[in-house]
């Protein structure tokens, strides 16, 4: 058999190669259907999906994303998605600051961290470890006053520092979102924004409360010296676990709709039954009545 013979058996299946060497007519069937079957697999494991949806569907996928809203508009649902970052900005500054500390740290994470009152009879921080390869602390020794310590939240004074000033940028956050809720968001009023309101400052006095623990904990163990990592971390974790914590709360027992309707519920009842007009001694008075 010349070549152009063989490339024409080999074309039309009368012969077959494996692995590349040339078997016997009477395989030709078993390999075919095991080359099919490996041809089969590896497109299967490539295979890729493409959905084509038209521009009303991409729509009603968009507003039920965090929610079964099916009457609600791009806004609200912008809303619905983003509603949980109130809850976690705190947490997201607080991993912030350790994202900060580790940086400075990252050439020695095993940096330890010893809070003691010196002989001058001043509460002081020492840091263990290699000054010459930090950038930012770059001494051995610091007052637990000292702004630097107050800025990466090194020492019960820096945490404490940190738990206060975390809790006003999370007022403020909360304040601002509810301001643009109030504004641009369908269907709500000002029950609702009040309402928000003070659940997030419940939930920021409690998160303050569990920080404040967690820096009286910290002074304990900063006293006997620990690495200055490990107490950041611990730290970020609590702060996770009760935001979460109180987030999962409210969702599952829906606290904050409870309270808004708490509240409408009230406002109803005052302007069905409105209290009389008593002023002291006894004497009567006039009803203000609003034109």
């Amino acid at each position: 058999m010349n070549r152009r013979e063989f490339e024409m058996a080999f074309t039309d299946g009368s012969l077959v190669v494996e692995n590349g060497t040339l078997k016997p007519l009477s395989m030709s069937k078993e390999i075919r259907r095991k080359q099919y079957a490996e041809l089969e697999k590896k497109l299967s494991d490539n295979e890729e999906l493409y959905v084509l949806l038209t521009f009303e569907e991409a729509v009603n996928i968009v507003k039920n994303m965090c929610g079964p809203n099916p009457n609600s508009s791009w806004k609200e649902a912008g809303f619905l998605c983003s509603d949980f970052v109130t809850s976690f900005t705190g947490n997201i500054i607080d991993a912030y600051g350790f994202a900060q500390l580790a940086n400075e740290l990252r050439n020695n994470f095993g940096v330890r961290v010893t809070e003691y009152v010196d002989r001058f009879g001043n509460r002081s921080i020492r840091l263990t470890g290699r000054t010459g390869v930090r950038r930012f602390l770059t001494a051995a020794k610091y007052t637990v006053g000292n702004w630097k310590m107050i800025d990466m939240g090194i020492g019960t004074q820096g945490m404490q520092h940190a738990v206060i000033d975390g809790a006003r940028r999370v007022i403020f956050v909360g304040a601002a979102y509810r301001l643009l809720e109030l504004a641009f968001r369908d269907e709500y009023d000002l029950y609702n924004f009040l309402g928000n309101i003070t659940m997030d400052v419940a939930k920021t006095a409690v998160g303050v409360l569990a920080g404040m623990v967690v820096t009286a904990a910290a002074g304990m163990i900063l006293a006997a010296g620990t690495y200055a990592l490990a107490v950041a971390a611990v730290a970020v974790g609590v702060g996770l676990a009760v935001s979460y914590l109180l987030y999962y709360l409210d969702d599952k027992y829906e606290l904050s709709k409870a309270l808004i309707d708490h509240m409408r519920k009230l406002d109803q009842m005052t302007k069905a039954h409105p209290r009389p007009c008593i002023q002291p001694f006894g004497y009567p008075c006039e009803e203000i009545k609003l034109k």
